[in-house]
């Protein structure tokens, strides 16, 4: 089965009429089409109430809600303001955080963040914004319903390790974990 939408279709697909039986032709394709999506930038092309089915037998069609669509698409990718977690350094010029995923991902997802800073408060009192040079994400859990970011700093953090911290991200974060 073929299904054609031709929404900008030369005169060498429209010529000719389907008006009785006939071998393929190119001009007998998607004769009388006269719209042009590409006429113009505001042109817009609409498609809904499709389903595929698998083999001889049509199901009823599926209603899915905007909520249950959108946590389906959350498996590949999250972006979050949530700025703070919990965590704790390692070495000096790592710290580690989790946050926990809205759904689970379906794999190790690549991490941004839209600003390079993060604001490192570590227990004791000790304050400072550091620059990140490296951002790695990692599911955590059986159910990969966390993930585990690990912040590399330029320049250093000072502390211990191990030592537990507040992490305060600026910018947006970004999980990416498209097939």
């Amino acid at each position: 089965m073929m299904i054609v939408c031709g929404l900008s279709v030369g005169s060498n697909y429209r010529g000719t009429a389907n008006t009785t039986w006939a071998n393929f032709g190119q001009t007998r394709r998607l004769n009388g089409h006269t719209a042009n999506i590409a006429s113009s930038t505001s042109n817009s092309f609409y498609l809904t109430g499709v389903q595929w089915e698998l083999g001889d037998v049509a199901t009823p069609f599926e209603h899915e809600s905007f909520a249950d669509n959108i946590l389906k698409c959350q498996r590949y990718f999250q972006d979050t303001n949530r700025t703070y977690s919990s965590g704790y350094q390692s070495g000096t010029t790592a710290v580690y955080g989790t946050f926990a995923n809205l759904v689970p991902m379906r794999a190790n997802p690549t991490m941004t963040n839209s600003s390079s800073t993060i604001s490192v408060s570590q227990a004791g009192g000790a304050h400072s914004n550091r620059t990140t040079t490296g951002l790695t994400a990692t599911l955590y859990g059986n159910s990969g319903a966390g993930i585990e970011v690990i912040y590399t700093c330029g320049g250093g953090i000072g502390g211990s390790d191990n030592n537990p911290c507040q992490i305060f991200t600026i910018g947006t974060l970004s999980f990416d974990a498209e097939l």
